[in-house]
């Protein structure tokens, strides 16, 4: 434990023998017998049983890696102690001297020695859960993530609660210590403890600590209490609040210092395993067969990679380097060369370029009728067999029955609280459920009827019960959008490479396309939904058809039905269709030039605007626009907001130059340098009630409103098999809940407009941006319906990149991806720029602009042309990578290699796709870099090479290659027994080409 670094670094030798002899002053004992040795020579291996040894011994530890961290330039922005761990925070912080943090810390193990004997246990369960089972003879000792607890108490309580646990099949392991921390058994020692922190001279943090005690920043008050520091030794460690705290405050780069990796375990928890947050370790974990000195080097060369700031030089202070000659001459066959992925090759004439010109960047979507055959030519007939979600409508039961004179295979499917088989090819399924779906589709199997041909009437259920816009709004989800997304997540999952699965969703008057319709913009959703599903999973299409009103007579209905039909079997590459009357309508975009029009402006001098999102980078940087050039009075309403201004240049010194806080803080100098003083509410936009609030606070302090911007939203950031509903609702809740507030609170104030926030995102889709378009797309489309009504004038502008301010210039990316982030971020708009848009559409007039520095139409063509996503696979399949191989990560241990087949298929296909030069079958899918995106590309290959099903879901559950080996063997044999003895023999007479797919060879 640290011992390699104490015979290999000067530096941290020097601090590890200054803290040894201040603790051998105070209890005569050496710690560098017990932690710069092996076990074997120690003089007493009981010695680490003393707490007063043992935690002064694991803070000197921590206390020498965190000053040989410093010294190598890695300078802490924020601090997270685990328990002891936060005396070595306060330390560094300068709260304690060493010599007083190290006295308290002897003190503290020696009175907790005293306690009665106990035992504590981790449990694998929440808090909440820990809290309901907890017997009143036992304490929650610590709440370390989301579902990992620890216990305490008196052995005999421990051993109750273990047996109570194991019958319920609930994971728990006992922790190698004698006492009872953070329990009622420590009552006796607190005050005692409290008067020798009394005699301690308390100073403030000069670092930002957070505090188990709290769960947040501790202040100056609280650390320099001595009381604080009793409640720590007694209460429960919240050290998961304290995460959650780092979390929100967009800390994106952990480091434990320390022994093991238990805060990367913890972080996992809270972050899942797609997120783009990195922890590094300091030293090697128990067992590994890598020095502590490698695994410091090696997170030095990552933290560097990372864009971290390192002093590299300090490394080798002490050494003689040497140079390294390179070829000089290529017949050496020596390849030096460090490759870069090419920049993209744009220039002004190019069809792609960057425009020059900011009146340029403007698009209006517009509806154009498109042509129809006749239409009392044959209906056609599409091959295959049709699951029907129905709304038990009449249009629906007539497709089905034209579906079955044509001979089809139909399964229909109604929406209820269950799965169920009601009769033969019929169902019920709960909207919204995955399971449920993966159920039917299973069944489906079962009876050899797998749907290629999939029409979703769901969007047309009449909603029951509250009739508001809210209400309807949360039953359209439920039918929609969350319909949509676990349809295509239980087809993911249980659908094998190869098979093409075309789904329709139909609804009904989304848009106000011809003028006088009585929309549904609720339902918008599912078109931002239908854009990221075929990028996302491999040979799913999808399309929407917007249907008009309710057909008046048979004949019309009949006609409808025809043209819905002939929209089955139309490759357009549109995804949105809208049928009104006799015609069908597709959405294109139209330039627009939009030059400075300054007589057109519906924007006041002196008016009064309020701004949700207001904190944010496009938010603030249109505030200080409109106060700059108008005067304007503006409210900004966040729902997190800034530090005391007293604290702004502490914050700014001590954080990233991207940090969102620091952003703020920022955009708020630069209003107050134009003499504006916004008002800065705190809300949740989607809360109708404080929204309410809000808005007389805006008229009482400044008289009036004459303007609302809607620009909240959060990014999103999974792809639909890993998102979680309650991620879903993050993202759509700021938009779509939020704007439906807006409009219901401000009904009855009169406005010059109101503007939406929307991107560019809402019409080309993206991987990981399923909830993010179906908000955007929502905005678009409630924008339409509010003019179409005679609201105030509303405008949603769809824009594209922010390069310098936003969340997308925040959100760091996987380094496969941030290469391309940077290019696009450099084509994308300043913040200048942007508010120039924002002036020339605010003068315009239009409900609906598109933004984007590149030529969109050119873009459009061919987002319709490739819209599946096997296209977009097959493309990084067939394209070399321009992504240097790199060398085998040395803290991932030993490499050992494949021993099958399967083994040795995966780690060749990780090989290709992580750029790695070995991978070897204990390595980690996340440790190599892997990300949700790039598992999008592994779970459609092993599909396709083995005829299973493999969500990418399982690779997470399954991370490295001898695990997810395992998994695709059990899988393919689960295949084979499936099939009898005959029906095997049968097939491989039939064709032999069949035996490696039914038998294990393939495998092993």
């Amino acid at each position: 434990m640290g011992a390699d670094l104490y015979r290999t670094e000067p530096f941290f030798r020097a601090q590890f023998n200054r803290c040894a002899a201040i603790v051998e002053e105070e209890i005569g004992v050496d710690l560098r017998s017990i932690i710069c040795e092996e076990p074997s020579k120690h003089a007493s291996a009981a010695l680490i049983d003393r707490l007063d040894i043992s935690l002064p011994a694991v803070f000197t530890l921590e206390y020498t890696l965190a000053c040989l961290w410093k010294e190598r330039n890695v300078q802490p922005i924020a601090m997270i102690g685990h328990s002891v761990g936060e005396y070595v925070a306060a330390c560094i912080a300068g709260v304690f001297t060493l010599e007083e943090a190290l006295h308290l810390v002897i003190v503290r193990g020696r009175l907790v020695d005293r306690t009665a004997p106990g035992a504590m246990l981790s449990v694998l369960l929440s808090e909440s859960q820990v809290r309901e089972s907890l017997p009143s003879n036992l304490d929650l000792a610590s709440v370390n993530a989301p579902s990992l607890c620890v216990v305490s108490g008196t052995k005999e309580a421990i051993a109750a609660y273990e047996a109570i646990l194991a019958s319920r099949s609930i994971e728990c392991r006992r922790i190698e210590i004698a006492r009872a921390g953070h329990s009622h058994l420590l009552d006796p020692i607190i005050g005692e403890f409290e008067k020798e922190v009394a005699r301690t001279k308390l100073q403030p943090p000069t670092v930002p600590l957070m505090s188990n005690l709290t769960g947040t920043w501790i202040t100056e008050h609280e650390a320099t209490d001595p009381t604080f520091w009793s409640r720590h030794l007694r209460q429960t460690v919240q050290f998961s609040a304290c995460i959650n705290t780092a979390l929100e405050a967009h800390y994106d780069t952990f480091l434990e210092v320390g022994p093991g990796h238990s805060l990367k375990m913890f972080l996992r928890q809270h972050i899942g395993a797609g997120s783009e947050i990195t922890a590094f370790s300091s030293l090697s974990r128990k067992g590994d067969d890598i020095t502590d000195d490698e695994v410091f080097l090696d997170t030095i060369g990552r933290l560097w990679c990372s864009g971290n700031t390192v002093d590299l030089t300090s490394i080798t202070v002490d050494e003689m380097r040497l140079r390294v000659p390179l070829p000089t001459y290529p017949f050496e066959r020596e390849r030096c060369w460090i490759d870069e992925t090419p920049a993209r090759a744009l220039s002004i004439d190019s069809p792609n370029a960057m425009k020059q010109k900011v009146a340029d960047w403007l698009y209006s979507p517009v509806w154009k009728r498109v042509t129809l055959l006749n239409e009392d030519r044959s209906q056609p007939f599409i091959e295959g067999s049709w699951l029907i979600l129905s709304d038990g409508g009449e249009l629906c039961a007539q497709l089905v029955e034209k579906l079955l004179a044509q001979g089809a295979s139909v399964t229909t499917v109604y929406p209820a609280n269950q799965f169920q088989r009601n009769a033969v090819s019929e169902y019920t399924v709960m909207a919204g459920d995955t399971e449920q779906f993966e159920k039917l589709l299973l069944a489906l199997e079962v009876a050899g009827d797998i749907p290629t041909n999939i029409a979703n009437f769901w969007c047309l259920v009449p909603p029951s019960g509250d009739s508001t816009i809210l209400g309807r709004s949360e039953h359209a989800h439920q039918f929609g959008y969350a319909s949509i997304v676990a349809l295509a997540r239980a087809l993911g999952r249980r659908q094998v490479e190869g098979r093409q699965t075309h789904l329709w969703t139909i609804t009904r008057m989304i848009y106000p396309i011809l003028g006088n319709e009585s929309t549904k913009p609720e339902y918008a959703p599912v078109i931002g939904a239908s854009r990221v599903i075929p990028i996302e999973y491999g040979k799913i299409d999808c399309r929407v058809i917007d249907l008009g009103s309710l057909p008046a007579d048979d004949d019309e209905s009949r006609r409808i039905l025809a043209m819905l039909l002939r929209e089955f079997t139309t490759s357009r590459g549109d995804v949105l269709t809208a049928i009104r009357g006799r015609y069908c309508w597709v959405q294109q975009l139209e330039p627009v030039t939009l030059e400075q029009a300054v007589d057109r402006t519906p924007i006041r001098r002196r008016g009064i605007y309020l701004i949700t999102g207001g904190l944010g980078g496009i938010g603030l940087a249109i505030a200080d626009h409109l106060i700059r050039t108008e005067g304007a009075k503006v409210a900004l309403v966040s729902r997190t907001g800034v530090p005391a201004a007293s604290e702004w240049d502490t914050w700014i010194a001590s954080h990233d130059e991207k940090d969102q806080i620091s952003e703020r803080i920022r955009g708020l100098r630069r209003i107050a340098e134009s003499g504006g003083q916004p008002l800065v509410l705190s809300a949740d936009v989607s809360d109708e009630p404080r929204m309410r609030e809000v808005v007389r606070e805006v008229i009482s302090y400044f008289g009036g409103l004459d303007g609302v911007i809607h620009a909240s939203g959060v990014p999103a950031g999974s792809v639909i098999d890993l998102t979680t509903p309650e991620m879903e609702d993050a993202v759509l809740r700021p938009k779509v809940a939020g704007a439906l507030v807006l409009d219901s609170v401000l009904r009855d104030i009169p406005l010059d407009f109101v503007v939406y926030c929307s991107s560019l995102n809402a019409f080309f889709g993206g991987a990981g941006q399923s909830a993010h378009c179906a908000a955007n797309a929502f905005l678009d489309a409630f924008a339409a319906t509010r003019n179409a009504v005679g609201r105030s004038w509303t405008v949603s502008i769809n824009w594209g990149l922010w390069g310098t301010v936003g969340a997308a210039y925040r959100t760091a990316q996987p380094p496969v991806l941030q290469r391309t982030r940077d290019l696009e971020l450099k084509d994308g708009m300043s913040a200048a720029e942007g508010v120039d848009v924002f002036d020339r559409v605010i003068r315009s007039g239009l409900s609906w602009v598109v933004v984007s520095t590149q030529d969109l139409l050119n873009d459009v063509a061919a987002a319709n042309q490739n819209r599946s996503a096997n296209t977009l696979l097959d493309q990084k399949r067939t394209t070399k990578s321009n992504v240097p191989t790199r060398s085998r990560p040395r803290r991932l241990g030993q490499y050992v290699a494949p021993t099958n087949n399967v083994e040795l298929y995966i780690a060749t296909l990780w090989q290709e796709l992580l750029s790695c030069e070995q991978v070897g079958i204990h390595d980690s899918f996340l440790e190599l870099g892997g990300h949700s995106l790039i598992g999008i590309q592994v779970a459609s290959r092993i599909r396709k090479e083995y005829g299973i099903r493999m969500p990418v879901s399982e690779l997470f559950k399954s991370p490295t290659v001898s695990e997810l080996s395992r998994l695709i063997i059990n899988e393919v044999l689960t295949e084979v027994e499936a099939i009898s003895e005959g029906e095997a023999q049968r097939l491989s007479h039939v064709d032999p080409g069949l035996a490696p797919v039914v038998t294990p060879g393939k495998l092993l």
